[in-house]
């Protein structure tokens, strides 16, 4: 059983092979045996070392198994426990058993439309598990009446509007962001940037104009046939950035306290605000748009 396995085998083998691994495991009287003996114990060490590649498998479909429904609003404690050991055991699949998890509908559908409802794609989830973790953390920092309250509360509402839909599942604070909900970004700008929510907002539009212009200049970059129109896409996106870049370069006064708002822009973002602009000629870009 376990000589067969390998590339071709479907977990439903690996499975049947984990079922009889367990039972060797445990003591067992035997006939004309005096004694319970562990029949594993007899099994060719090789044999087991093969095995024991295979048996990520079973871990991560019994994780798997554990989550309840992907389109839950929220992933229990029990649930993400359970993610983070179908992420460690897929980390050591071997390059057979790995081929098993890629091919095996068992897993979740291939190549589906919307991954985010696919089981399969949960053992990728360790930087959207990373993101809601700080988030957690960054409301778990404010306290009210402190002297870092507007600095705290921003980055929280920052790191909320940051999230995709799918790592506000790992998100454990709504309590807390519901209580600070005022605090939200706001829906415009009125006049000076003031205000908790306006300074959010600022923020938020320059960090989402740089992630969804590195989107499209990955896009770009892994196409062999390169659509005109992400071109325009993506300038109009940096342009956004580059603006914002330089309205939150200064010093604000919010809510009483003295803040430089560019540096509250995460590192990662700032780093491809940089990449962007060097790839990019946005004054060429703005100066042609005058013409």
């Amino acid at each position: 059983m376990v000589k067969a396995l390998d590339s071709d085998s479907e977990y439903e083998d690996v499975k049947a092979a984990y079922e009889l691994y367990v039972f060797l495991s445990v003591p067992q009287t035997y006939k004309d045996s005096p004694k319970k003996v562990v029949g594993l114990n007899f099994v060719d060490q090789a044999i087991i070392t093969k095995y024991l590649q295979y048996e990520g498998l079973v871990k991560i479909k019994q994780a798997f198994d554990t989550v309840k429904a992907m389109n839950a609003k929220h992933f229990s404690v029990k649930e993400k426990d359970a993610i983070l050991a179908s992420i460690a055991a897929h980390k050591k699949l071997p390059r057979d058993p790995k081929t098993i998890f890629n091919n095996d509908l068992v897993f979740g559908a291939i190549d589906s439309p919307t991954p985010e409802i696919e089981k399969r794609y949960l053992v990728l989830a360790t930087e959207d598990i990373k993101y809601a973790e700080e988030a957690d953390k960054r409301f778990e920092k404010i306290k009210k009446g402190s002297s870092s309250f507007t600095k705290d509360m921003i980055y929280a509402m920052k790191y909320y509007n940051g999230m995709t839909d799918f790592q506000k599942k790992f998100f454990t604070q709504t309590t807390l962001y519901n209580t600070y909900k005022k605090y939200d970004k706001a829906s415009s700008i009125e006049g000076k940037v003031d205000t908790i929510p306006e300074a959010v907002l600022a923020i938020v539009q320059f960090e989402d104009a740089v992630r969804t212009a590195m989107e499209i200049h990955d896009t770009i970059n892994q196409s062999e046939v390169i659509d005109p129109e992400l071109y325009t896409v993506i300038m109009g996106q940096i342009v956004i950035a580059y603006k914002q870049y330089d309205f939150l370069n200064r010093e604000f006064t919010i809510e009483g306290q003295k803040v430089r708002l560019l540096e509250m822009v995460s590192n990662s973002i700032r780093s491809d605000y940089v990449i962007l602009k060097n790839a990019y000629d946005v004054n060429e870009y703005l100066n042609g748009l005058k013409k």
